[in-house]
């Protein structure tokens, strides 16, 4: 499986294989397209060149790992080096930061939400308040970051009560990027689930 970048003209090939694993795009997040304005683009001072994240299918049992790319396919380099699942990554508006989902255990365990610079430092898991039940599962799925990169939308599973027990609800939550002033925006009951929001 290889990432493509797509304009109306042409389709460009930037990344096919990542060491020995291929590079297979679960979730993506591109930074700094040309098009956006300066403080959109990353941190090199390219006006051409921005930033893609990216989490790698080793197709195998080992764990999902987050990447870096430049948008033109070079400077590929792994993030992270995890033992969980890292997936669903998002860059901030400023191109510093990628808030991602770690799942536990392959899934096993309620889902985690951490932030790390793209520069591979300062990994911290971000917790958006008490959970309201016993057991909470905490994840961003789609563009979690806000337009200003000051608050992330995500979505908050309420497990019930037992091992391995499925979430009684799934709902979308708000908070800021430390976690405070964690804000609940649906209020779902029974079965229902609210999840793959995005900014």
């Amino acid at each position: 499986t290889e990432i493509y970048t797509l304009s109306l003209h042409d389709a460009l090939p930037i990344s096919s294989t990542v060491g020995l694993f291929t590079a297979v795009a679960v979730t993506m997040s591109a930074h700094g397209a040309p098009a956006m304005p300066a403080s959109h683009r990353d941190g090199a001072g390219s006006k051409d060149v921005g930033l893609i994240v990216f989490s790698n299918d080793p197709l195998s049992d080992a764990p999902h790992q987050l990447y870096l790319e430049r948008a033109d396919g070079t400077h590929v380099h792994q993030l992270l080096h995890s033992t969980s699942d890292d997936v669903q990554p998002t860059i901030s508006p400023d191109g510093r930061h990628v808030v991602f989902t770690r799942q536990r255990e392959h899934g096993a365990l309620p889902d985690r939400i951490f932030v790390v610079g793209t520069n591979g430092e300062g990994a911290h898991r971000i917790i958006p308040g008490a959970c309201p039940a016993r057991t909470c599962g905490d994840a961003v799925e789609g563009h979690a970051y806000s337009p200003d990169g000051r608050r992330l939308v995500f979505t908050r599973a309420i497990f019930g009560e037992g091992a391995g027990a499925p979430p009684t609800v799934v709902e979308l939550w708000t908070c800021d990027l430390d976690g405070s002033h964690a804000r609940r925006l649906t209020h779902e009951t029974g079965q229902a689930q609210d999840d793959d929001a995005s900014w």
